[in-house]
C-alpha cells in the first residue's frame, strides 16, 4: 500500500512526531505531529482514487 512520510525540510525549531525529534518518519494513523507552535494529528493510512 501507499505510505505517508513526514519530512522536516530544515525548520529552525525542528519537528516532532509523538514527542520525538525527527527529520523524516513514515506516519501511521494517530501520530501526533508538532511543527513549531502547531499541533497536528495524522488520521488515515490509505489513499483512494487519484488523491
Amino acid at each position: 500500500g501507499k505510505r505517508f512520510t513526514f519530512k522536516d525540510l530544515g525548520s529552525l525549531n525542528g519537528s516532532y512526531v509523538n514527542n520525538e525529534s525527527v527529520t523524516e518518519k513514515v506516519l501511521i494513523s494517530g501520530d501526533a505531529i508538532q511543527i513549531g507552535k502547531f499541533h497536528l494529528l495524522f488520521i488515515g493510512s490509505t489513499l483512494t482514487g487519484e488523491n
